[in-house]
């Protein structure tokens, strides 16, 4: 017969959380081994099996994979291409999704450092299982500040009891006003904010195939007791000390394999705090997200459960509606939780690779310095071991040295060993899209620009794949920003978008539908091509202008232009446009009647886009080769300029 449902006390609280803390752990012991061994041959530096007097060369797969690919994935998911963006739901949204896309770019790429959180993410998922893993939260850091103020009047020190920021400690009254102590609250920081977690620090539930199914998640770090101390004097935690004294051996738990293996492979240790100090002491923290009816009423609640040890210091209900955790994978393994590593795809190749070179080094030396048979009655048998180059062998009188000494012959390396290394590169390309022409160092089977560029596309085409797997993984991190936004944000926060141009985002600017859209484009290659389109669109809008049509105006004009500007790599396009762009529209178009009407006359003036061919000229002319960017120049019949308006 089932259990009927109870309110749960502390232990067993406890009791539950320990079970599924034990559970986790398991699992990420098990994948503590393979990442152990990923970065070992991450490293490159041995693979265990070397032979003392044979050559002990590594092949560096695994580092080219990650190393290569990386800058391409930073390269798309870059602020430039305006990641992530919000688009709203109705017109009655519009605003409430700029305000949101500008605040929450500012919040992760500029407050945060979000480049760097994201490089060490994505570099996580590519060498790690479960995959790289982001930890978002609000956090807010106040500092407090003591002040004395002489000669107050009452007025005054009326105005700074009112102060929700100030606590006044002390009044003294004088002949010449008060004399006052107080207390100023300063919040130094108040927003999200993003923590890398080492995959060994992190735990789930068996049963987990994503974050938001898991019924339970853990975060699990060393801390000091100072820490926790500092956190338990602003109520964050309780029952600081009791944790702290009932775990006077420090953290129970003995160093990860992945985290041993990271240290030992430069020769250090990751070794218990050995400073004497109490305050400095580690201890072990759980903090466990974790699906739990505590109240009886047979329904599971989300709590945010902190144990040290058996003692539990926090036990709050989640506000974030689920495990505030991204995990970022490159390859799908479907119906599992981690995906599959670039590094787990060429560690046999790694193996293979390392083989051959050894074998090719080896046959090498003893090609250069080959075995010899020789009668140590003959000759010197000192000066034969000495072994050093033009070094003399003395033999005895009377003996030639063809009877004192042969050289054993060398049998050639087999021709096949250098198909099979080709083999074992090509093998890794199919499997991970890192190219020899997208490297740059040229490919013997594509020799022709043709044959390069259609290599670059195939592998583009894998690595685009990679960045829209790991771009699913981090919608749930900017759909989380959203959710925290609307719920803690509650000043306004003044956004610098240009040099002349501020956005204030109040928490009422907020509230709107919107869907969430993140740009995967291909870095470099991408922007070239989007600077060729813009040019391509200016100059048939610009024809288009010439025949008679009002096409363009300071709205499009404007948006043509930055699109350029940004496409080749500048983050403040204002500082290329003139200031009448950066205007309202509707300022703009009169501005832009008002110079067609000063400029009109004679000929009727030059035309905006004017076709090429007429001794107007041409700026935003089309490659109509399409082999790539050219240096603007005057081509007739490549298409028009903007350098006068029609009069």
């Amino acid at each position: 017969m089932l259990e009927k449902p109870k309110k749960l006390t502390k232990d067993e609280i406890y009791a539950r959380c320990r079970e599924d803390i034990d559970a986790a752990e398991e699992i990420q012991e098990t994948e503590s081994l393979e990442n152990a061994k990923a970065y070992e041959y991450y490293r490159a530096k041995t693979m265990g099996n070397e032979v003392v007097g044979r050559s002990q060369i590594v092949s560096s797969d695994v580092f080219e994979t990650v190393e290569w690919l990386l800058p391409a994935l930073m390269d798309i998911f870059s602020p430039e291409n305006g990641t992530p963006e919000f688009t709203p739901v109705g017109p009655e949204d519009e605003y409430a999704a700029e305000s949101m896309s500008e605040l929450v770019r500012y919040q992760f790429w500029r407050q945060n450092d979000g480049e760097t959180l994201l490089r060490q993410a994505i570099k996580d998922c590519l060498l790690y299982k479960p995959g790289g893993i982001l930890k978002y939260g609000w956090e807010k850091a106040v500092k407090q500040e003591s002040k004395s103020f002489e000669g107050l009047s009452v007025e005054e020190l009326s105005y700074m009891a009112n102060q929700p920021t100030v606590s006044i400690t002390g009044v003294t009254e004088t002949g010449f006003g008060y004399n006052v102590d107080a207390v100023r609250t300063l919040i130094e920081f108040d927003g999200p904010k993003f923590h890398i977690i080492p995959p060994h620090e992190f735990l789930r539930h068996p049963n987990a195939k994503t974050i938001d199914d898991a019924q339970f998640v853990s975060h699990r770090k060393r801390c000091t007791a100072d820490y926790l101390r500092r956190l338990g004097k602003t109520g964050y935690y309780e029952n600081v000390e009791k944790a702290i004294e009932q775990n006077q051996g420090g953290s129970e738990r003995s160093a990860d394999l992945t985290e041993e293996t990271i240290y030992s492979t430069d020769n250090l240790s990751r070794d218990e705090e050995p400073s004497g100090d109490p305050a400095r002491r580690e201890l072990l923290l759980y903090e466990c997200y974790i699906q739990l009816d505590t109240d009886g009423d047979g329904i599971l609640e989300g709590r945010i459960i902190t144990l040290v040890g058996s003692v539990i210091i926090r036990n709050v209900e989640n506000p974030y509606g689920r495990p505030p955790f991204v995990v970022l994978r490159p390859i799908e393994d479907t119906h599992k939780f981690s995906g599959v590593t670039l590094a787990e795809m060429v560690l046999d190749l790694q193996r293979l690779r390392t083989f051959l070179l050894r074998q090719m080094v080896d046959n090498m030396a003893q090609s250069n310095n080959s075995r010899k048979v020789y009668d140590p009655t003959k000759l010197n048998q000192a000066d034969l071991l000495m072994n050093i180059p033009g070094a003399p062998i003395r033999v005895k009188a009377g003996v030639s040295p063809r009877d004192a000494i042969q050289e054993l012959p060398v049998v050639p390396l087999n021709p096949v060993t250098f198909t099979v290394l080709e083999y074992a590169t090509q093998l890794g390309e199919q499997r991970t899209g890192v190219t020899k022409s997208a490297k740059g160092v040229g490919d013997q089977y594509n020799e022709t620009a043709t044959g390069q560029l259609a290599a670059i596309n195939q592998a583009s085409q894998r690595v685009r794949m990679i960045a829209k797997i790991i771009a699913s993984g981090l919608a749930p991190l900017f759909r989380g920003m959203v959710l925290m936004n609307k719920k803690f944000l509650t000043k306004d926060v003044a956004i610098r978008l240009s040099e002349r141009k501020f956005l204030v985002v109040s928490p009422d600017d907020l509230e709107g539908k919107m869907d969430l859209s993140l740009n995967v484009v291909m870095g470099a290659q991408s922007r070239q091509q989007t600077i060729i389109n813009m040019q391509q669109l200016l100059a048939v809008l610009g024809q288009l202008q010439a025949g008679g049509i009002p096409v363009l105006d300071a709205n499009n004009i404007p948006t043509i232009l930055k699109e350029i500007v940004k496409a080749m790599g500048y983050k403040n396009s204002d500082r290329f446009l003139p200031l009448m762009f950066q205007q309202e529209a509707e300022q703009g178009n009169e501005q832009m009647m008002q110079m067609m009407g000063g400029m009109s006359g004679g000929n009727g003036g030059a035309t905006m886009g004017s076709i090429a061919g007429t001794n107007a000229g041409a700026t935003a002319t089309v490659n109509p080769t399409g082999a790539g960017l050219q240096n603007a120049f005057i081509q007739p019949g490549a298409g028009g300029m903007v350098q006068g308006l029609p009069g």
